[in-house]
């Protein structure tokens, strides 16, 4: 009687013992998850200065999006809407604004004054006025006076605007993220990065927040 309760007892703990191994052997050989396939290079993070970038969402981020941008470009200007979906949406991610200008001149003084707002604490703000009046401003000669106006229209005082402008006092800024983009072989802008990896183009919504989902997980 007993040696057959004791029998039983060895073929439950058997099948036990079986079915825990099998277990821990699928977990062990499953695949890790595949990347999204639009992703290209992973850069190290000492490959930017993003110290004095803007950005905005999480301070603390799982998921760091980088963009590097040209305020005269349509497809950059298009884009905005669905960042700002993607970081209302997860805040645990941040977004920050690199300066890649370029169309000339006018880019470049664009994302100066956008950078001399930055120093009133303002930058957002000017950022998407800039892209707002895009059609405005874009290879009109009197670009400066317009940024002036704007500078007004997002509460900046206008007399430390003009000085900074005046002064160059935020060059360094964007040649600095233009360095950052060539000696990291990024040429296009929009051009994209989540969590260091760069994301090919386009960028559309879907995309993005599979990428986010796919960061998440890791």
């Amino acid at each position: 009687m007993w040696g057959s309760k004791d029998s039983h007892f060895r073929k439950t703990l058997t099948i036990f013992l079986v079915l825990s191994a099998s277990f821990i052997l699928m977990t062990l050989l499953k695949p890790a998850e595949e990347r999204p396939a639009f992703y290209g290079k992973t850069l190290v993070a000492e490959a930017f200065h993003n110290e004095e970038c803007p950005k905005r969402g999480a301070e603390d981020p799982k998921v760091e999006l980088i963009l590097f941008c040209d305020y005269a470009s349509t497809a950059c200007r298009d884009l905005q809407s669905v960042l700002w979906k993607l970081v209302d949406k997860y805040n645990f991610m941040s977004w920050t604004h690199k300066d890649y200008p370029l169309r000339g001149k006018t880019s470049i003084k664009a994302a100066e004054a956008a950078r001399c707002a930055a120093k009133q604490e303002k930058f957002w703000d000017f950022h998407d006025i800039l892209y707002q009046n895009q059609q405005t401003w874009n290879n009109n000669y009197s670009y400066g006076a317009l940024f002036r106006e704007y500078a007004e229209e997002a509460g900046l005082s206008v007399d430390e605007f003009n000085a900074c402008i005046d002064f160059s006092n935020s060059s360094d800024d964007v040649s600095n993220d233009l360095k950052d983009a060539r000696k990291s072989g990024i040429y296009t802008a929009p051009t994209i990065l989540i969590n260091n990896t760069i994301l090919e183009y386009p960028y559309d919504y879907d995309r993005l927040e599979q990428a986010v989902k796919s960061e998440v997980r890791k």
